[in-house]
Order: structure tokens, then sequence, then C-alpha cells
């Protein structure tokens, strides 16, 4: 419990903290504009046409320390309230301003090949050391990649 006391201090006290949670707010009400219904799960084709008119391009002045601040501010924002796919609706919040902020991100999704009757799954992958590495860190092997977002674009940087 202190040790989250601790962090969360140390983020409040951090400049740019503040428009980065408005940044995830306002993106994640745009997301949730964009894809309209409430059902439980976001299907694979709607997560992929949400991907692909959702895009962003890097915004001048925009700084981030840390890329994975962008990932603790998403999974928060992105659980209040919750009525789409988690990892769907994380990893689109993450993966725009990702790119907003000028890292090179795309969005993964992936259907189980050990349980091949659920929906499957979404992550984000970073641009590192001119490789993609899932952020955070997970086995991808699991999944059988059926969409990855076009090189990202970090134009107007």
């Amino acid at each position: 419990m202190g040790k989250r006391i601790l962090k969360f201090a140390s983020y409040a006290l951090e400049r740019e903290n503040y428009p980065l949670l408005w940044r995830t707010i306002v993106t994640a009400w745009r997301l949730r504009r964009l894809l309209g219904d409430r059902s439980p799960k976001m299907q694979l084709l709607p997560a992929i046409r949400a991907a692909e008119s959702f895009g962003a391009v890097a915004q001048a002045g925009w700084r981030i320390s840390r890329p994975e601040k962008v990932l603790l501010f998403t999974a928060a924002v992105s659980k209040l309230p919750l009525f789409k796919g988690l990892c769907a609706q994380q990893s689109l919040i993450s993966w725009h301003l990702l790119k907003s902020y000028g890292i090179p991100a795309r969005i993964c999704y992936g259907l189980s090949r050990h349980h091949p009757d659920t929906s499957g799954h979404a992550w984000v992958e970073l641009l590192l050391a001119d490789e993609w590495q899932s952020i955070p860190p997970f086995d991808s092997s699991a999944f059988l990649l059926v969409y990855a977002s076009d090189n990202p674009s970090t134009k107007g940087v």
C-alpha cells in the first residue's frame, strides 16, 4: 500500500501527467462515441474498423518521458465505465496517444490458438531497435495475428 501511495504522489508532482490525463480522457470519450453500441465484447471487424478510422499523427510539442505512462493512464481511464472489450479499448486508446506523442506504435488483433471459440485479444506494439515489441510484454505467440495497423506515422514531430 505504501508503494502505491508513493508512486501516486510522484505522478501527481510530474507536470506532464496533467495533459496526459486530459488527453486520455478525451481520447476515451472520442473512442466510445465512435464505437457507439454497448455490447459486452468488441468483435474483430468493428475493432479493425475503429483502428482504421481512429488514427493519429504526432502532435508538435507533445512530449512524454516514458511511454509506459500512457498505458498506466489508459488502463485507469478505460475501466471507468467499462462497456467494451477491455483489451481492445485500452489498446485503441494507448495506440492513439502513443502515435500522438510521436512514438512509433501499432495496434494488433489476434485470435487465440488454444481457444478458437473466444473473440481474441488486442495489444499494442512499439518499434524498439527496429523490432516490434508488445507492451506490456506478453506471449503473443499464443495468438494468431490477424491484423496489425499500418506502419506508424511520426510526421508532424
